[in-house]
């Protein structure tokens, strides 16, 4: 059973119905939201990179064991530290997710949200954990078991015919990569795509949250699963820093991902420069 833990206001509103969906922090603390349109934002809120200890897609925690999350209006929240803390250990996280020793499972849903799982022995010691999934052990001579964390904040097991999920190699978020070079995409409620047919096997050239590079060309994945090719990799410039829906190049421009998969330049008054923390 999950239980809901109530959660205080730490930043300011973005102005509008923008839909916060990742951020990023400069060297100085200074932190900017990537909403599902594609838009960049000053949220206001200062946090020093060293601060950060388990970062995530919606979330991060910090030294002081505080937990901080990113809801779909553009506020970033903070639970009361005198109610709860974070766990001493995270053993593993992911975009909208992270886990205690214990195997206890704290997942985030679009509004900032945070739920409470129970502790459980076979999610300990994860084979492999990526955005919106991870996957354990399904037992001796046994397929591993796909765990997919929702949108709703939910932990569904997904079986996926001709997959073993022990055999992701390499993934974002909502898109992996099987060892046979095999790809994956998965939807906002979980449901799991195979895209073997759509593309190559071949080695990937980049990786981010909701897209990746593969051959000479760039290909976004949408919330519904959905992949776009978008061009050659080379018409955007030399990539320096990668995160869920957004990237930056050497030559000073920011591209932003929208939640259907369309790429845009933001490059604006906004300064990027040394851009210290990012996130799948």
């Amino acid at each position: 059973m999950k239980v809901f833990l109530a959660i205080a206001s730490l930043g300011l509103a973005l102005t509008g119905s923008a839909l916060a969906q990742s951020y990023m922090v400069r060297g100085n603390g200074t932190a900017y939201t990537v909403d599902q349109k594609g838009f960049v934002y000053n949220m206001n809120l200062f946090v020093l990179p060293y601060m950060v200890t388990t970062r995530g897609g919606q979330f991060f925690t910090t030294e002081k064991r505080e937990i901080v999350s990113v809801d779909e209006n553009g506020f970033f929240y903070r639970l009361d530290p005198k109610e709860f803390e974070a766990p001493r250990k995270v053993q593993f996280s992911g975009y909208n997710y992270f886990a205690g020793s214990d195997g206890t499972v704290w997942t985030f849903d679009r509004q900032g949200l945070i739920y409470k799982g129970e502790p459980n022995w076979d999610y300990r010691k994860p084979l492999l954990s990526g955005g919106t999934y991870f996957v354990v052990s399904g037992g001796r001579n046994k397929p591993g078991r796909l765990i997919v964390a929702t949108d709703r904040g939910q932990l569904v097991e997904t079986v996926v015919p001709n997959l073993d999920p022990a055999q992701i190699k390499d993934g974002g978020n909502n898109w992996f990569q099987t060892e046979d070079g095999r790809v994956f995409t998965l939807s906002r409620d979980g449901f799991v795509y195979d895209k073997t047919s759509l593309l190559s096997r071949t080695k990937l050239a980049l990786k981010g949250g909701v897209y990746f590079g593969q051959g000479a060309k760039l290909y976004t994945v949408a919330e519904d699963g959905m992949v776009s090719e978008r061009g050659a990799l080379s018409q955007y410039g030399t990539v320096t820093k990668t995160g869920h829906n957004y990237f930056l190049t050497k030559e000073g421009k920011v591209y932003t991902i929208d939640m259907q998969g369309a790429v845009y330049e933001r490059t604006s008054a906004l300064d990027f420069s040394n851009v210290t923390l990012t996130t799948f």
